[in-house]
């Protein structure tokens, strides 16, 4: 069984989403129960990746969904980096030019997406 562990702290206009451990296909469900309920109560929501040891598709297209989700609402998700092996995901999926991305919950004011 693989563990998981998130936590969510709201600050003045953003929600903080903390991730750690294996954000795989059994873990989706309990991340998206997590976030649903306060991704519309803030301007920005942020998924904090830093503690995260293994990404699959289930959670990749997860955090799509979030964003597309935010896009529509006129909100922002914003992806705080995780380890090289995490990244390698987003870059050979080419996510890594769609979302946005910081290096630190706190870099919020630079939003570093590249819309095509």
């Amino acid at each position: 069984m693989h563990q998981i562990a998130v936590t969510t702290d709201e600050v003045p206009q953003a929600a903080v989403v903390s991730i750690s451990g294996e954000f795989d296909m059994s873990a989706v469900t309990d991340v998206e129960r997590q976030i649903r309920p306060i991704e519309d109560r803030v301007p920005v929501l942020v998924v904090d990746l830093r503690a995260v040891s293994f990404l699959d598709s289930s959670a990749l297209r997860l955090v799509v969904e979030l964003d597309a989700h935010a896009r529509t609402r006129g909100r922002r998700l914003v992806l705080v980096r995780g380890p090289d092996e995490v990244q390698r995901v987003f870059r050979i999926t080419r996510l890594d030019h769609q979302l946005e991305f910081v290096d630190h919950p706190t870099d919020l004011a630079r939003p570093t997406r590249r819309d095509a």
